[in-house]
């Protein structure tokens, strides 16, 4: 099974936009979703951020192309799923904007995740070996952030990024502005255990990171 993993980027932050290289850091999602496939589907797998390599779906080898999405995005993403569904391709679309839109964004796919993709991700792929997918997979909200995977870090090219140590040990945000997506979006607020957040720290090249966190430290007894 070859897989693709996709994030589409706006003018700016693509490569090539006016972002400099100091404003990048390798994102988390391409890498955990990529460590989140199950062992035994044998899978070739590659990740594309738009913020470091152009994309081609003409050119895509793939059976089957995930593409995360945020509101930005999501027009290039929709154009991405319609080019690589004529040719073929089973496309999966994820992420902030499908989850909290989905009647639109199932228009543009053969498959979408809504909420956390933890076990629904994994459970597409086994569906998709099978050929028994579902339109649509949702995890809810009970999933617990813990025992995360090693984000597969080696599948993304490092040199766009000024840090590929990036970490996570928060999701979502105590409070609920009605201005922010959070809420909406991600409506628990959860704490990785701290040791696994330390064990992963450990484990990086380099002596320093980045907190990709939204609200890291607005509960005082986590910190």
């Amino acid at each position: 099974m070859k897989i693709t993993l996709l994030m589409p980027q706006s003018d700016m932050y693509r490569k090539g936009g006016i972002f400099p290289k100091a404003l990048r850091y390798a994102p988390l999602t391409l890498t955990t979703l990529a460590a989140l496939i199950p062992e035994e589907l044998n899978a070739t797998i590659k990740c594309h951020d738009e913020a470091s390599e152009v994309f081609d779906p003409d050119t895509c080898d793939a059976d089957i192309v995930g593409i995360t999405v945020i509101t930005p995005t999501s027009k290039r993403a929709y154009a991405f799923a319609k080019k690589l569904r004529a040719r073929g391709v089973f496309v999966v679309l994820g992420g902030v904007h499908v989850t909290l839109v989905p009647d639109e964004a199932i228009k543009h796919a053969d498959a979408i995740v809504t909420g956390y993709a933890e076990e629904t991700w994994p459970q597409l792929l086994r569906d998709f070996a099978k050929k028994q997918t579902r339109k649509r997979y949702d995890q809810g909200h009970s999933y617990q952030f813990q025992s995360v995977p090693t984000p597969r870090r080696d599948l993304l090219n490092r040199k766009p990024y000024v840090t590929m140590n990036t970490v996570q040990a928060v999701r979502g945000c105590p409070y609920k502005c009605t201005f922010c997506v959070v809420p909406s979006a991600w409506p628990q607020y959860m704490h990785r255990p701290i040791k696994e957040v330390v064990a992963e720290v450990e484990a990086l090249d380099g002596d320093s990171f980045l907190l990709l966190d939204l609200s890291p430290v607005e509960d005082g007894r986590y910190i």
